[in-house]
């Protein structure tokens, strides 16, 4: 019956009728252990922890009940040895070394293990051991273990995860970077490295600005902003600078990490896409050319048959009973049917169609034919032609049509020549890349060409040239395209023009056939 403190008055309810002060209840000594013992025991029977307590000989004192509902069975009856053979082989002997730390140096210890189950299968527990010490020594071991095999598989499969992904961005060629708020690196992929020649942990903490080109900053910090104020996915064409200084164009796709509704950070994902470039304006050039060659045939057709009426009915002409003012104006006359000749044969270049065997060419040799015809201009003009290659390269042959590949190197000679009116040098370089392709560079030291007449170099019907059509480099292009290579042109103005051809060494066989198209009428 509770007593109350107050006024001694005995109460069966938690206030005393008498003075309203809180009722406690009042155990002698027996009465309180015996109570306590108890409520451990309800709490310990009825926990999900495996609970298990041994003595400092190591035999079993108490075995919780919940070994049986995670188990299926109690691993060592009270009164007997620890059964350690109830622990995973590979976990044994780092649980006894524990174990026994726990004994001698008297401090608590923890370990990740696994135990058996009844049916042969194993599960991941997290054990501790406390011990009990009086009088300096460890009387018992209270070890208590909680199942994380559901902890343990999500950590594995994350693991896995993890793999999988640091497997795909060690591999993968987008650059794939994360950043800041602030617009910083926080993670950069190590594609990084091989494809712009920068080391990924260079990159952590610098701004992301820092390699793009700085007549894209605007776009990208444009981008970066509208998504953090959009918190949507953005993509952009911007350029990136290669550790060597040149720029790559990429394709970059931007996503921002959202938390709360807070934009927090962004992930890039940029693929170099300066080859795609490349190959679609090749495209596009093979398009134009495709499309001038047509109207190029048409043309020359309906121009060549009066052209050679006129040419002939002019041949019939006799100069013996002309005066020499005739004379002089049926020269001009000729001259001038010999220039609408020449522009319609370049037309016909560009229109011609043909099936011509491809056969072996050494490249060295017909440059230095080519160089021969222009001999005479050469010491007219004070020009000298200067060969570097490699003998250790061997020959450089491919398989082509001799003539059209002339026909480009005379256009490519004369074109140098005519850049150089007071004289000058010309270089002709050759060399292989990796056995596949042959690079022939032709480079004047003449007047060369600002920016803007570079890009519209190879136009059709470009020219600079007071008598020129603008044909000749288009021609000179359709014929290396034919020939499944490329041709570049670079220029600085009173420096001097570079032209490069690179071509297969060996794309077809000797004996097969360059088809092109059908003959129109």
């Amino acid at each position: 019956m509770p007593v109350c403190s107050s006024c001694g008055y005995q109460e069966e309810y938690n206030f005393c009728r008498m003075c309203g002060t809180p009722v406690k209840y009042q155990f002698n000594e027996n009465q309180v252990l015996s109570f306590h013992q108890l409520k451990d025991r309800i709490i310990t029977d009825n926990m999900r922890d495996l609970i298990t307590v041994v003595d400092q000989h190591g035999h079993l004192i108490y075995n919780s009940p919940s070994h049986l509902s995670v188990l299926g069975y109690l691993p060592t009856e009270e009164g007997q040895s620890l059964n350690f053979s109830v622990i995973h082989p590979d976990d044994i002997d780092q649980i006894r070394h524990k174990l026994n730390q726990v004994f001698s140096l008297k401090v608590e210890m923890s370990a990740e293990y696994r135990l058996l189950k009844d049916d042969g299968s194993y599960i991941w527990v997290e054990g501790r051991g406390i011990p009990s010490v009086k009088d300096n020594q460890v009387t018992y071991v209270v070890i208590t273990a909680r199942d994380i095999q559901a902890r343990k598989e999500a950590e594995e499969h994350l693991k896995q995860s993890e793999i999988r992904h640091r497997l795909i961005l060690s591999h993968t060629h987008d650059l794939i970077c994360v950043v800041g708020i602030d617009g910083c690196y926080e993670y950069a992929s190590p594609s990084y490295q091989y494809t712009l020649g920068l080391l990924p942990c260079s990159l952590i903490g610098k701004d992301v600005l820092l390699h793009v080109h700085e007549d894209d900053h605007t776009k990208v910090a444009t981008g970066i902003e509208n998504m953090k104020l959009t918190k949507t996915a953005s993509t952009f064409h911007y350029r990136n600078l290669h550790a060597n200084g040149t720029s790559i164009l990429l394709e970059g796709k931007g996503v921002p990490i959202v938390n709360d509704g807070k934009v927090e950070g962004f992930v890039f994902v940029s693929r170099d896409i300066t080859e795609q470039r490349k190959l679609e304006e090749m495209m596009r050039n093979a398009e134009k050319l495709s499309a001038i060659g047509e109207l190029a045939a048409s043309i020359a057709h309906e121009i060549r048959n009066p052209l050679t009426t006129i040419k002939g009915f002019l041949q019939l002409f006799s100069e013996e009973y002309q005066s020499a003012q005739d004379i002089a104006y049926r020269r001009m006359m000729q001259s001038e049917i010999d220039q609408i000749e020449q522009i319609v044969n370049e037309f016909m270049s560009l229109a011609k169609q043909e099936v011509r065997p491809y056969e072996p060419i050494d490249l060295l040799s017909l440059l230095k034919d080519v160089t021969k015809r222009f001999s005479q201009a050469f010491i007219h003009q004070g020009i000298k032609v200067v060969y570097e290659y490699n003998t250790a390269h061997g020959n450089f042959v491919i398989h082509g049509q001799p003539h059209q590949l002339k026909l480009v190197f005379i256009h490519v000679i004369q074109n140098a020549i005519d850049a150089m009116p007071l004289g000058g040098q010309i270089t002709v370089s050759f060399n292989k890349i990796n056995q596949q392709h042959v690079t022939i560079q032709i480079m004047d030291n003449g007047c060369g060409m600002d920016a803007d007449r570079i890009k519209k170099i190879g136009q059709p019907f470009y020219t600079t040239k007071e008598h020129g059509v603008g044909l000749g480099l288009t021609i000179c292009n359709k014929v290396i395209l034919e020939h499944k290579g490329t041709l570049s042109v670079t220029s600085m103005l009173q420096e001097g023009t570079t032209i490069d051809v690179m071509l297969p060494i060996t794309h077809v066989e000797a004996n097969s056939i360059l088809m092109l198209k059908t003959p129109t009428s």
